[in-house]
């Protein structure tokens, strides 16, 4: 979610520090970050490990003591230099994967990266600082084409491929530096002490009680978007945030995943909401397999809307930013179908939903032959 839209979406809060914002699909934390700086109690929940570091440490910034960046990078440097891949159990579980990623240099001294953070004692905070810090090192020293989201080998990047790897140890320096820098910045430190809360969590089961959130905002994967675990392999690989085991049954979670579960010849049952059901009849003739991931799709948003309802208190307000898209040359109207699905949920439209144009996307504007690009989005601000 764009900055500029969490902005002008979030309220001030009734009262600093009690009053509670949740963005059930926090990813990055954009969200959080806003609603903080208001002075909004913030719970954040996501299936993503990596996006639950970004979130864990944009919400500590600012808030916890850093030693000088040059002292934490010596630490770091001392272990990293004895560092000895071989010797620590599990480090390499991965590694047949991973080397089709990377030279065996980098990888090697990704991983030397990575076991001289665990042995080094960093504070808590510092610690994750620097596993963020690998995080981006690891697409900059990879043979994945940085310019597109899923890794990817591209014949651009294998033309650009280096007669020399990069440094890792050079990246990760000048990365940390730079975060380091940002923690500590004098506004971050200004932002309201309130607490703040992110967890791992599927947002179809929200582990709150009932009519404990006082706002709810997020952006829901657009049921034909890009496979967001796929995205982040290789820094979850890399970081041991998970193991490809682990990786292949968190993507089959993941809400809108092309094959999330999908049984090829499972008999197709109806989402009860006339609309959707009109369109995905439409959908089917052009593409039954498309059909039932639509299908799936919505039948897994209206879990989390009726959660999201659950959880929020009467006459508080939930908004949910998402865009339309096409599949099969079809156009997808999914603001409208999301406002049908959440209306069968409990809730009820509060005013007549803004559009935000999208004038440029940095990734990916064009996904396959028969997705066109994403051009609006749509801001549904719904009332228990």
């Amino acid at each position: 979610m764009l900055g500029e839209i969490a902005a002008s979406l979030i309220p001030e809060p009734e009262s600093h520090g009690t009053t509670v914002f949740l963005d059930p699909m926090c990813g990055s934390g954009t969200s959080l970050l806003f609603a903080k700086s208001l002075g909004w109690a913030v719970v954040g929940l996501d299936t993503n490990p990596l996006a639950l570091l970004i979130s864990t440490v944009k919400m500590k910034a600012g808030s916890a003591e850093l030693q000088p960046a040059a002292r934490v990078l010596a630490n770091i440097r001392a272990r990293y230099g004895n560092a000895r891949p071989e010797s620590r159990e599990g480090v390499l579980d991965n590694s047949q994967l991973l080397r089709y990623w990377f030279w065996p240099s980098s990888l090697r001294d990704l991983v030397r990266v990575r076991i001289a953070i665990d042995e080094c004692g960093l504070e808590a905070f510092e610690g994750e600082l620097a596993l963020l810090a690998l995080s981006r090192t690891v697409r900059h020293v990879s043979k994945a084409d940085p310019e597109v989201v899923p890794p990817t080998i591209s014949r651009r990047r294998r033309a650009a491929f280096p007669i020399r790897p990069p440094s890792v140890w050079g990246a990760f320096a000048t990365n940390l530096s730079r975060m380091m820098d940002t923690a500590s910045l004098k506004r971050l430190e200004e932002l309201p002490k309130v607490p703040c809360t992110v967890m791992q969590g599927d947002a179809r089961e929200l582990p709150l009680r009932a009519r404990s959130v006082d706002a709810v905002l997020f952006s829901p994967p657009y049921g034909n978007a890009h496979d967001y675990i796929r995205s982040t392999k290789l820094e979850q690989l890399i970081l041991k945030l998970c193991t490809s085991g682990t990786l292949q049954k968190q993507s089959l979670r993941t809400i809108g995943r092309r094959r999330s579960g999908l049984q090829r010849f499972e008999k197709p049952r109806p989402t009860g909401v006339r609309e959707c059901d009109n369109f995905l009849e439409s959908l089917s003739r052009r593409s039954v397999e498309c059909s039932r991931h639509m299908r799936l799709y919505f039948l897994q948003m209206a879990c989390v809307l009726r959660d999201v309802h659950r959880v929020l208190k009467h006459d508080s307000t939930a908004t949910v930013v998402v865009g339309d898209g096409t599949s099969q040359h079809l156009r997808v109207p999914l603001g409208f179908l999301l406002t049908k699905i959440a209306e069968r949920q409990g809730f009820r439209l509060e005013e007549t939903p803004l559009a935000n144009r999208i004038v440029s996307r940095r990734f990916m504007t064009k996904r396959n032959r028969t997705a066109g690009v994403i051009e609006w989005e749509w801001l549904l601000r719904f009332s228990a």
